[in-house]
Order: C-alpha cells, then structure tokens, then sequence
C-alpha cells in the first residue's frame, strides 16, 4: 500500500510539472505573437510555436527568430 501511495503521489507530481511546463510554452506563443503580429510578422507564428515546445524561454526564442530570414 506504501509503494502504491508514492507511486500516485510522483504521477501527481509529474503531471503537474507537465502541466506547468505546457502553461509556460502557451504564456510564451500567446505573448510574441501578440507583439509580432502587431509587426506584420505572423509569418513567424509556426517558428515561435516550435521554438517555445522545445522549451526555450521567451528570451531565447527571440534570439532563435533573429536567425530566421524572415526576421531580418
């Protein structure tokens, strides 16, 4: 019963993490897309949306968009 109750307790953990995680890449798309597409640039919605799954933050994704020819 012991190994049952910490098995449930590290899923909760872990699926909170995730949802957490999932929270953060959606703040990140929904924040520079809004400030792109005031630009004219939501050619650069699919770049923002996969740079923020991978994890990087809106900081990083920013330094990521500045490679991309569309960009410049």
């Amino acid at each position: 019963m012991r190994n049952e109750q910490r098995d449930y307790e590290r899923r909760l953990r872990e699926e909170q993490r995730e949802y957490e995680r999932q929270q953060r890449q959606r703040q990140i798309i929904q924040t520079l897309q809004s400030a792109f597409s005031s630009y004219g640039l939501q050619s650069l919605f699919p770049k923002i949306a996969e740079y923020a799954r991978r994890d990087l933050t809106e900081d990083g994704v920013l330094l990521e968009l500045r490679k991309t020819p569309e960009y410049k």
